[in-house]
């Protein structure tokens, strides 16, 4: 189980990383991207289309960091009525619900990305091609961490 548990800790740091050095890169994009529109009159035309697949990047590969500090919505105002042993089961049967949700939507979204590779997807960006396939794993891949978050924490918490 430690090695499961440092293996989660690892993953979810990279994709932590790489999702704060994605929006460190918007940071610097779009007042670029507005600085050239107001000197020349027209902006970069894939700037629209690489914020869009940056903020894909952004939100789900922070989704195990949010999960694992508990920093997701929690309204718990009906869980504190309960009773402790009560409370154990509804949280259970919380967590039971969300890997659900996760394994479901990342099973769906891997299939699509294996699709999209296939196809070798791109989409028209402005005057040039960005290939899409790529930025179709990064959903699966967030909700696998994510999964994999949520199976170890409730291991953590439970023992």
């Amino acid at each position: 189980m430690k090695l499961i548990q440092h293996i989660e800790r690892w993953l979810r740091r990279i994709l932590l990383a790489i999702s704060m050095l994605t929006t460190a890169f918007l940071v610097v994009l779009i007042p670029l991207n507005i600085a050239v529109r107001a000197l020349s009159g027209q902006g970069w035309g894939a700037s629209v289309q690489i914020v869009e697949l940056a903020m894909v990047i952004i939100i789900f590969f922070a989704l195990a960091e949010a999960e694992a500090r508990k920093e997701h919505v929690d309204v718990s105002l009906f869980t504190n009525m309960l009773g402790t042993r009560t409370r154990a089961v509804v949280r259970f049967f919380e967590r039971l619900l969300y890997a659900a949700f996760a394994t479901l939507l990342g099973y769906y979204t891997l299939l699509r990305a294996i699709r999209s590779f296939e196809r070798d997807e791109t989409m028209w960006a402005g005057v040039s091609v960005i290939l899409q396939w790529p930025f179709r794993f990064i959903l699966p891949i967030g909700l696998a961490a994510l999964l994999l978050t949520i199976i170890v924490h409730h291991f953590k918490e439970s023992s």
